[in-house]
């Protein structure tokens, strides 16, 4: 493979390639597009292959929509601790809430009483029902426990 015509041609063929990922991609085109000296350097590379100027062929091959894989992944992960949990999510900004139903501390209590008569005579069942309450409910435990 010393044959220079056939080693541009495979030079270009990576170059272009590579170009095209980072044009699609978003993943890519975040780490490896616009102000990143692998961003100036394949142009270049294009430009002089193509007998076109950089700038023209950065124009042709901008990102289509960077977007950093980390912060979509971290908001996946969030979304599945969510969801795995069974808690009820609330962000920062917005007044707490105690959990889906809104249970306030003392409906929580109320809620806990009608489960102890309902399962009353079968513990383990009436333990397993307030455990799954409390995991549906973001009542703060110090808020339980100074109503003990």
């Amino acid at each position: 493979m010393n044959n220079p015509t056939e080693q541009l041609q495979l030079a270009d063929a990576a170059i272009t390639h590579v170009l095209r990922r980072i044009h699609e991609s978003p993943e890519v085109g975040y780490y490896m597009g616009v102000c990143t000296e692998s961003f100036e350097r394949l142009a270049a590379a294009y430009g002089a292959l193509h007998d076109k100027p950089a700038d023209a062929v950065k124009e042709n091959f901008l990102p289509i929509l960077a977007q950093d894989p980390c912060k979509e992944l971290q908001e996946r992960i969030e979304q599945l601790e969510r969801s795995q949990s069974g808690r009820h999510y609330v962000p920062d900004d917005d007044p707490p809430t105690f959990g889906p139903q809104n249970l306030t501390p003392d409906d929580f209590v109320d809620q806990v009483k009608l489960l102890l008569g309902e399962y009353h005579g079968d513990s383990e069942r009436c333990v397993q029902a307030i455990s799954a309450l409390l995991d549906i409910t973001d009542v703060p435990y110090p808020i339980l426990a100074r109503r003990s």
